[in-house]
């Protein structure tokens, strides 16, 4: 039943991404009119979680917005599982020049009892001199699975966004 549900919010959802890839998107770092934003408060406070925790290289807190099951794709790689995006997120820890950072622009949030759908984009940024340079841009559909009051990400799919 559960996989049901999960089949379901994935249709959904690439129809709600669908939707919203037109040359109406919002401009870098910018979200969609107020109007147009269908967006539960819990989702944009755990997308700023995880940009939080990535500034501060804290793979514990970055990790926990995900459920032990997730399963990342991203056009043209082998889908990743959770101890594969922990490993992959140490490695940038490492090897990233100071000033890097991810941050998270949740646009839109459907949820059916304890599963919901964020479309959002992201982009990966480098601050150095007091300037901040974009340097990529995703777009993400993600599966979340409300388990003992908590949002984790479960599913998500990623695709890259023309700067």
């Amino acid at each position: 039943m559960a996989t049901a549900k999960i089949a379901l919010l994935l249709v959904l959802s690439f129809c709600a991404a669908a939707s919203t890839l037109d040359e109406k998107s919002p401009a870098s770092g910018k979200s969609p009119p107020a109007a147009n934003l269908k967006l539960a408060p819990e989702f944009q406070k755990l997308y700023a979680q995880f940009s939080v925790a990535f500034s501060k290289r804290d793979i514990e807190a970055l990790m926990s917005v995900f459920d032990k099951s997730v399963v990342l794709s991203y056009q043209g790689t082998p889908d990743a599982n959770y101890e594969e995006i922990k490993a992959g997120f140490e490695y940038d820890f490492k090897n990233d020049p100071p000033g890097t950072g991810w941050k998270g622009f949740p646009e839109e949030s459907h949820q059916e009892g304890n599963l919901a759908i964020v479309v959002a984009h992201w982009e990966y940024y480098v601050t150095t001199r007091g300037t901040t340079e974009t340097r990529q841009r995703i777009r993400s559909i993600d599966v979340l699975k409300r388990t003992q009051g908590k949002w984790k990400i479960v599913r998500t799919i990623n695709y890259p966004d023309p700067l």
